[in-house]
This record gives C-alpha cells, structure tokens and sequence, in this order.
C-alpha cells in the first residue's frame, strides 16, 4: 500500500497549481494524469487573466467585484513574490484591449463598462493602438486598454509541471472509496485527501463513488485563422454579457500570427458543424476587420466542452466550487483565472479538518505523462 498525504487526479491547471502549493507546505502529494499533461481545457484556454470586465458588461458588478484582485494575484507570480513563482512562464501579451464590434450600442456598452472599472481600464490614444486598428482608417468609437495580462499556456503548463515532475504520474484510477482508497493502475493507495480536479475526469469520479453526476458541460468550438501579419489580444465587445469575439494571438510555423478566436463565435458554433462554423466567423471576422483579405487565410476549429460543476440554468457558476465527499473532494475552478481561488478553499479545508504533512510518500514505477500540445499546432488546416 502506497501512502501519501494528498492524491490529486488530473493534470490541468488546477491540479498542477495544487501539487506546487501543497509540496511547497511540506504535504506529500501525486498528481495523477491519465493522458497528458495541460489536458483539454487548460492547453485549450485562451491564457487571459480576467479581472471582472465580462461580468461588468453583463451588468454584474458583484462577482466582477469579487475578482477584481485576481490580475494583481496573478502579477504576484509572475513577479516571483505570489504563491508559486512563475517568473519563467511567457507573457504573450501585458494587456488586453476591449473595442466596440458592433456599430453605435456597441460603442456605448463600452463607455459603460469603461466608466464602471475606470479605475482599471483607460481609453487608448490613436497611436497605441494596435497595428491591426492602427492600419484601418475605418475604425471608429474608441478602444480601451485593459492591465489583464495574456499568457501561454503551454509555457505556464511547463513550469508547473517542472517544479514537481518527480510528484506527476501517468495512471488510470480504477477504484476509490470515501476512505480515500484507490487503486491507480493495478497499484493500491492511501491518502489522507484525494482531491479530483480532472474537469471532464470529474464525471469519471463521481462514477466510481457511485454518486449521481453533480456536473455540467458547456460546449464550444474555438476557430483558429492563419497566417496574419499582426497580433491581437482582446475582446471585441457589442450590447450583450458576452463578447462578440475574443482573440488571442500565437506565432505561426508559416511566420506571422494564429488568431485563435472565442467568445459568442465560439459559442454559437458549438452547434455547427467545421465547414458551418468556419463560415460564421469569416462573415463575423469581415463584418468586424472589413479591411483585412480573409479569402487567403487558412482555417481550423478545436472543439472543446468546459466542464464545471451543475447550475440549476446551465450557466456558468460564480467561483470556483468544491463538492465534499468524505476523505474525497470533486472539485472545478470554473475558469482559468479563478484557479487560486480554488486553491485557497482547498487550502482552508484541509485546515479546518487539521490535515498536516503525516506521510513521506512512496516512490512510484509508474512513467511521467507527456506535456499536451496546444490545438493550433495539431489543428487541420484549410483553406
């Protein structure tokens, strides 16, 4: 019987975040993931620090209150001073801009949001722009720069896997209890805490404990465009909760940039089908850059389904969310920036349940798992 403090189940960005706060508390920790490190929805993220400016447009000024200290957070770490020091993960961009793409509402929801978070989000001068307004003469309203950082993923991935790699396993869970036993690839364990933070794997858990499926799946489908000559990092924003398109940018192998495009476009296409979803947001991409040739760029989707926990309409939850079983806990962070966030619950549970560093942890004969490959490098291009 192996014996560790806490068994984490999942490789993304939740559980990877985990093994680093934990190990560095002194606890005893493995970290299980079944394929790939940076899993589905971490690698699949479009890497922005969001500060509440979402919910604002929506009109909810309470949860964007809640996380407006979660950029500065983030800046901590970067800084080397927060709670892990990721001062080797790559910054793709240092802000995020926010521009009307939707005529004279959108103009005005803009002013709105900009006047609510004025504190944080400052108008932009012509010649800040970036280069791919910079070049359109037919631009109007004003654009706004955001101090929300954009990172890459696949860099942030690889520094936390790294800090800990000798506490990352590749396994198959076959079996768990209340208890917190398991069986992880024909080997048994003990642990004081399993925490499972597996996104889709989730369902997996609840599975094998027997509980009814307390998750939800929200479906998109990202589209990826090449070969642009500018980077872009922002959200192109009209009269409603979500954003028209949200466009992050990386280098291509071609040279020049993939616009990696979500927000409502990845929503709406979640339903469609490549070819359809494709055509969407070429007529939504020319409807908003009129000015750029998208008849020469080459095109992909990545389908993905966020995974969180159940709310009653479907929605999206307001924070991270911790489901209690016993010596097992399910968890989500809801999204990629609340992901501190989750840390500090779990952090704060296993205090109040006075769980402290008991076992030393046992050496493992199972492989490391491999670290993921982002969806633009995978992709199937097409013109």
């Amino acid at each position: 019987m192996k014996k560790y403090d806490v068994v984490i189940c999942g490789g993304g960005i939740a559980g990877l975040w985990l093994v680093n706060t934990l190990s560095d508390k002194g606890y005893s920790v493995l970290l299980l993931e079944k394929e790939a490190v940076g899993g589905i929805q971490t690698l699949g993220s479009q890497g922005m620090i969001h500060g509440g400016q979402k919910y604002l447009l929506g009109g909810n000024v309470a949860t964007a209150a809640r996380i407006a200290s979660l950029p500065a957070r983030w800046d901590a770490c970067l800084d080397g001073v927060g709670d892990i020091d990721l001062r080797e993960v790559r910054v793709l961009a240092e802000n995020q801009v926010m521009w009307p793409a939707g005529g004279l509402l959108a103009r005005t929801a803009l002013m709105v949001a900009a006047h609510r978070i004025k504190a944080r989000m400052r108008k932009m001068s012509c010649t800040e722009y970036p280069k791919v307004f910079a070049s359109d003469r037919a631009f109007k309203g004003s654009a706004y720069v955001l101090p929300e950082k954009v990172l890459d993923m696949r860099s942030l991935v690889s520094v936390l896997y790294g800090r800990y790699a000798d506490r990352i396993r590749k396994g198959t869970i076959e079996t768990v209890d209340r208890d917190g036993h398991m069986t992880v690839s024909g080997f048994p364990i003990e642990a004081q805490l399993v925490i499972s933070v597996a996104g889709l794997g989730n369902e997996e858990m609840l599975g094998l404990l027997g509980i009814p499926d307390h998750s939800q799946r929200r479906p998109l489908r990202q589209i990826m465009v090449k070969t642009l000559p500018y980077p872009l990092y922002g959200h192109g924003v009209e009269l409603k909760p979500s954003p028209r398109v949200t466009i992050t940018s990386y280098e291509s192998v071609d040279g020049g940039y993939v616009w990696y495009v979500g927000g409502s476009v990845a929503t709406h296409s979640a339903s469609l089908t490549d070819e359809e979803a494709i055509a969407f947001t070429k007529r939504e991409l020319k409807s908003i850059f009129p000015y750029i040739d998208w008849s020469t760029k080459e095109w992909a989707t990545w389908y993905g389904e966020r995974a969180e926990a159940r709310d009653p309409h479907g929605k999206l939850p307001e924070g991270p969310v911790i489901q209690d079983y016993g010596n097992v806990i399910v968890a989500w962070p809801t999204k990629f920036t609340f992901t501190p966030l989750l840390s500090d619950q779990i952090h704060a549970l296993m205090r109040e349940r006075n769980i402290e560093p008991k076992y030393a942890g046992d050496t493992f004969d199972l492989a490391r798992p491999p670290l993921g490959t982002p969806p633009w490098e995978k992709a199937s291009w097409r013109s």
